[in-house]
C-alpha cells in the first residue's frame, strides 16, 4: 500500500489545501483523508515551547520533534522541525511538519516507528506545491538501528531498572498513566522508546503512540512522551511513570515476571534474536509465560518448563508451516530434553507424529505413552478410551511392537487382579497385538474372575469381554454344580447382566438357563415377550423350545393375550407340545378374556402345536361351542384342568357330558371348576334322575358325593331323593355305586348311613364285605 504524506507550514494566500493563508496543510498525497488531517492537526504538530520564542532563541536551537499515534484504523508517524518567524510578518512559531501515514502496518516493514526520525523519505522542506506522491517503496531508514539503540540504552544509568519501568507501562494497554521521560537529546528519548517497543510485540509497538517533545504533558492519546527538564519542573507527576534521563528521581511501577525475564536476556542473547523472540510469543497463542518459555527455548536454548512443556507440544502441532519449518527443531529439543515426562505431554507428543509433524523418537515416545497409560490403569486412574491413531509406516516397526506387547503382559501378570480389563481397555486403544489370555496370563485372568464374581460391578468393558463373559459362565457353573440353591442365588444376582452377553445363547449352561428363569419370574408380559423375542434372535433354531422352557419355567401368570402375540410370531414361535402344554396350565394361565383363550386353544390345534389326542388338544376341539358333538368324560376332564372357563359357556353339553361320567372322582374335581350356575344345574339333572328312578350307579354314586343333610334346598332335595331309592339299592347296583366312589372314605361312610336308615340290609352287607 505504502505510506500517505502530508506537510504543514505557514501558507502564504492560495497556498494551501484551504487556500487560506497562515498555518495549515500545505500538502497532501490523495489518500491522506479528513481523519489523517483531523488527528495530525490536533496532536501531531510540531510544539515550540513559548518562552523560547519570547526570547528569540536561534533556530538551530530548537530540536526536532518525532510523534506517533494509532487512530481509528490509520498509523499516523510525524517529524517536526522549527522554522522561526512567519512567512509575512515577524511573529514566531513557523514549522514545518510532515506526516506520513499508512492503514496497513507491514509499511512500516518491521521497524518501530521511532526508528524512522533518520529515514530518507521525509522531504524537510516547503514542497512548493499543494500535491504529494505517497513514499516510494525503496526508502531507507537511515542509521537507527535497533543495535545502536540498544547500546546507548544499556550503556545509560540504571538502564535495567528504567527499561524494566517502560517495558512494565508501555506492555500494558490498561494502565491508566503514562511514560514521561524527561530530556534535552531528542536521539536519547528515541533510543529508549525504540529498545522498549522493540521487546514488545510488534502488533502492539506500532499501537503506542509517543510525542517527543511536547509542551502539554497533559494532551493527547499518548502512551509515552518526552518533555525538557524546563516543562517537568513544577508539573504534579503522579499516577505516571517518569524516566529522568538528565538525572533526576525515577518512578514507576514495579515490572512483572515476564518483563523481568526479558531484560534477563539482554547481554546473553542477540538483540534481533531477542526481538524475534518477543514476536513469537506473542503469536504463539499461549499464555504469556508458556510462550515466553517457548521463544527463549528456540532462541536463547533456554531449558523447557515442565509446566508450559504441553502446551508448547499442543503449538508444534497446530502451528502455522512457515513457523514449524522455522522452529520446530530447537523446540522439539528442548521437550524431548525433558525427564519424566507426563502423560498430557506425551499426548501431545504422539499426536505430533499422527499430524504429519512426527518428531524424532516418535516410536520411543508412543511406547512411554503406552507404559504411562498401562500405570494409570493399574493404579485405578481414569483412563481415555478413545482410539489412537496408529503410527504410520517408518515409525513404528516390529521391534516396537515386541516392546509395547512386552509392556501389556508385564502389567497383566504383575498388576491388580481388579484392573485386568482397565489394562486391556489400554490395549485396545493403541491396537496393540492380541494377547491369548487364557494361554500367557491364565493366572490372571482367574484372579481376575474371582474379583468379579465378589463385585459384578466390575464387569469388562474391553474388546476381551467376550472371552471374559464366558469364562467366568464356566466359573459359575462349576462353582453350582449340585447346588439349587447356589444356582438360585447366583441366577438372582447375575441375571440382569448375564443375559446380554451372549450370541448365541449358552443354553448348555445350568447358571445361563437359571438366569433365563429368573429373568421370566421377574419380568412384566411385555418385558417376557422381548426377552422371548431376544432368545428367538440369539439362539439355534433347535434350541427355541429349550430357551422359552427356561424363560417360563418360573412364571406365576400368563395371560391370553401374551400367549397371542407370541402365537402371532408366526413359524419361528417357539412352541413345542411340551412349551404349548405349560402355557396352557390353568396354574399358569390368568383368564383375562375367555374369548381370547378360546381362540388360543384353538391356534395350538391348528397349527399343529399340541397333540390333539393329548388333554391339551382333547380340550381344544371339546371348546367350540358351536359343536354338536357329545362331551365325552375325558373331553369335559381336559376342559376342567386347562380352560375350565370354558365349561360354563357349553353348559347343556357340560350337564349330559356329566351325567354320563363314570368315576366320582372326576366328576367332582371337574364340577369344582364349574361356575356356580354349572354346578346348579348339574345338581338339578341328577335330582331330576334320582327323582324319575332312571339313574345309573355312577350317577347315584355323585348324588353320595353331593349329600349334606345341612344343606342349600337344591341338595337337600338331593338327599331326600337319594334317601328313598337307597331302599330299593340292589346288590348290583351297590356294587356298581361302590366302583364309582372309590376308596373315598368320606363318600363311603355317606352311602352307609343311607343304606342304614334305609334299612337295605342287602346293600349294607355288600358295602360291608368291600370294605367301609
Amino acid at each position: 500500500m505504502g505510506f500517505e504524506r502530508l506537510v504543514y507550514t505557514d501558507c502564504l494566500p492560495g497556498e494551501s489545501l484551504s487556500g487560506q493563508a497562515g498555518l495549515g496543510f500545505r500538502a497532501a498525497s490523495p489518500g491522506a483523508d479528513g481523519v489523517v488531517q483531523d488527528t495530525a492537526s490536533r496532536q501531531l504538530l510540531y510544539e515550540a515551547p513559548e518562552e523560547w520564542m519570547r526570547r528569540e532563541r536561534p533556530v538551530e536551537d530548537y530540536p526536532p520533534m518525532l510523534a506517533h499515534l494509532h487512530r481509528g484504523d490509520w498509523y499516523c508517524t510525524a517529524l517536526g522541525a522549527y522554522l522561526g518567524r512567519e512567512r509575512k510578518g515577524n511573529r514566531q512559531g513557523n514549522h514545518l511538519t510532515e506526516i506520513i501515514c499508512t492503514r496497513d502496518g507491514s509499511d512500516y516493514r518491521g521497524l518501530r516507528p521511532a526508528q524512522l526520525a533518520a529515514a530518507d523519505f521525509w522531504l524537510r522542506a516547503d514542497p512548493g506545491r499543494t500535491d504529494l506522491d505517497t513514499v516510494a517503496d525503496d526508502w531507507d531508514f537511515g542509521d537507527r538501528t535497533a543495535d545502536a539503540a540498544f547500546a546507548a540504552v544499556m550503556a545509560a544509568p540504571k538502564w535495567r531498572d528504567r527499561l524494566a519501568v517502560a517495558l512494565t507501562v508501555l506492555g500494558d494497554p490498561a494502565f491508566e498513566g503514562r511514560l514521561i521521560l524527561v530530556s534535552e537529546d531528542l536521539e536519547e528519548v528515541l533510543n529508549w522508546i525504540t529498545t522498549a517497543t522493540l521487546l514488545l510485540p510488534r502488533r502492539l509497538a506500532q499501537r503506542i503512540g509517543f510525542k517527543a517533545f511536547t509542551t502539554r504533558p497533559y494532551f493527547g492519546d499518548f502512551a509515552a512522551i518526552a518533555i525538557r527538564p524546563q516543562t517537568a519542573a513544577g508539573l504534579q507527576l503522579s499516577g505516571s511513570a517518569v524516566i529522568d534521563l538528565t538525572g533526576g528521581g525515577d518512578q514507576g511501577p514495579e515490572p512483572g515476571p515476564i518483563e523481568q525475564t526479558w531484560l534477563a536476556q539482554l547481554g546473553l542473547v542477540d538483540h534481533l534474536d531477542l526481538t524475534d523472540a518477543v514476536e513469537l510469543a506473542d503469536d504463539s497463542g499461549l499464555t504469556p509465560a508458556a510462550a515466553q518459555d517457548l521463544a527463549l527455548a528456540v532462541f536463547a536454548g533456554r531449558a523447557l518448563s515442565l509446566t508450559h512443556a504441553s502446551a508448547v507440544a499442543s503449538w508444534l502441532a497446530r502451528c502455522p508451516p512457515e513457523r514449524h519449518r522455522a522452529y520446530a527443531t530447537p523446540a522439539i529439543t528442548a521437550v524431548l530434553d525433558l525427564p519424566d515426562r507426563p502423560r498430557p505431554l506425551l499426548l501431545e507428543l504422539d499426536r505430533l507424529a499422527t499430524s504429519g509433524r512426527p518428531t524424532p523418537g516418535t516410536a520411543a515416545i508412543r511406547l512411554d505413552l503406552i507404559a504411562e497409560e498401562l500405570r494409570s490403569a493399574q493404579g485405578g486412574r481414569p483412563i481415555a478410551t478413545a482410539p489412537i491413531e496408529p503410527l504410520g509406516r517408518g515409525l513404528w516397526d516390529l521391534d516396537a511392537d515386541r516392546a509395547a506387547s512386552a509392556l501389556l503382559l508385564d502389567m497383566l501378570r504383575t498388576g491388580r487382579s481388579e484392573a485386568l480389563d482397565a489394562v486391556l481397555s489400554v490395549a485396545d486403544r493403541f491396537a496393540l497385538a492380541r494377547v491369548d489370555l487364557h494361554q500367557e496370563t491364565p493366572d490372571a485372568v482367574e484372579r481376575y474372575l474371582a474379583a468379579w464374581e465378589a463385585r459384578p460391578s466390575l464387569s469388562p468393558s474391553s474388546s476381551y469381554r467376550y472371552e471374559l463373559h464366558e469364562a467366568l459362565l464356566r466359573r459359575l457353573d462349576r462353582r453350582c454344580a449340585g447346588d439349587p440353591a447356589a444356582l438360585a442365588r447366583t441366577a438372582e444376582t447375575w441375571f440382569t447382566q448375564l443375559l446380554t452377553w451372549f450370541d448365541p445363547s449358552p443354553l448348555g449352561s445350568p447358571v445361563y438357563r437359571a438366569c433365563l428363569a429368573e429373568a421370566g419370574a421377574r419380568a412384566n408380559d411385555d418385558g417376557l415377550e422381548q426377552g422371548l423375542f431376544q432368545q428367538i434372535r440369539s439362539v439355534r433354531p433347535d434350541d427355541l423350545t429349550a430357551a422359552a422352557s427356561a424363560l417360563f419355567e418360573r412364571r406365576a401368570r400368563i395371560r391370553p393375550q401374551l400367549i397371542r402375540r407370541l402365537l402371532d410370531a408366526g413359524p419361528s414361535s417357539p412352541f413345542g407340545p411340551v412349551l404349548m402344554g405349560r402355557l396352557l396350565d390353568p396354574g399358569i394361565v390368568e383368564v383375562g378374556d375367555a374369548v381370547l383363550a378360546l381362540e388360543n386353544l384353538r391356534i395350538t390345534v391348528e397349527r399343529g402345536l399340541c397333540d390333539p389326542s393329548s388333554e391339551t388338544g382333547r380340550a381344544a376341539a371339546a371348546a367350540d361351542p358351536d359343536s354338536g358333538r357329545p362331551l365325552e368324560q375325558a373331553d369335559v376332564v381336559a376342559l376342567a384342568r386347562h380352560a375350565p372357563w370354558i365349561l360354563d359357556r357349553i353348559t347343556g353339553r357340560v350337564v349330559d357330558a356329566f351325567l354320563d361320567m363314570e368315576g366320582t372322582a372326576s366328576a367332582v374335581a371337574a364340577l369344582n371348576k364349574c361356575g356356580p350356575d354349572l354346578r346348579a344345574d348339574v345338581e338339578e339333572a341328577i335330582r331330576d334322575r334320582l327323582k324319575r328312578s332312571t339313574w345309573t350307579p355312577a350317577q347315584f354314586a355323585l348324588g353320595i358325593a353331593l349329600y349334606r343333610r345341612k344343606a342349600p334346598p337344591l341338595r337337600r332335595s338331593i338327599a331326600s331323593y337319594i334317601r328313598d331309592e337307597a331302599k330299593y339299592l340292589s346288590v348290583a347296583g351297590t356294587e356298581g355305586v361302590i366302583a364309582n366312589l372309590g376308596n373315598n372314605s368320606t363318600w363311603r361312610g355317606t352311602l352307609r348311613l343311607v343304606l342304614a336308615e334305609a334299612k337295605n340290609d342287602k346293600a349294607l352287607a355288600v358295602l360291608t364285605r368291600g370294605g367301609s
